[in-house]
């Protein structure tokens, strides 16, 4: 009886079946957008095309965090990854200081660390 008892209320007995077919693929549930990554990435590459004005409106991080990556891959024999690390965040908490006070509205410090790291490239 007791079995019985869980199995209605939903406590015991197989989770319900889920439909993987129909489940958003992993990189879009986890938000990146690897198009987008490319065509701001050929923006910055290319200084004589012509962007939106949105471009910096459309933060993402995980752009820049692959380009810091890979620099430090590359870097790999020549520097230590974590003094390109400490100096990119250092850079970015200096430029998102100067950024607040030149300007009269402010910018958020996860915008302007996406800004510098698309210009590392």
């Amino acid at each position: 009886q007791q079995g019985y008892f869980f199995q209605q209320q939903g406590v015991g007995g197989p989770p319900p079946p889920t439909d993987f077919e129909n489940e958003p693929p992993l990189l879009e549930e986890l938000g990146i957008n690897v198009d987008h990554i490319v065509s701001k990435a050929k923006a910055v590459m290319n200084p004589l095309s012509k962007f939106e004005a949105t471009f910096a409106d459309e933060a993402d991080m995980s752009g820049p965090l692959l380009f810091c990556l890979l620099l430090g891959i590359l870097l790999i024999n020549k520097a230590q990854f974590g003094i390109i690390y400490t100096q990119s965040i250092i850079s970015c908490l200096s430029v998102y200081v100067v950024f607040n006070l030149m300007s009269q509205r402010g910018i958020d410090l996860y915008r302007s660390t996406s800004i510098l790291g698309y210009a590392m490239l």
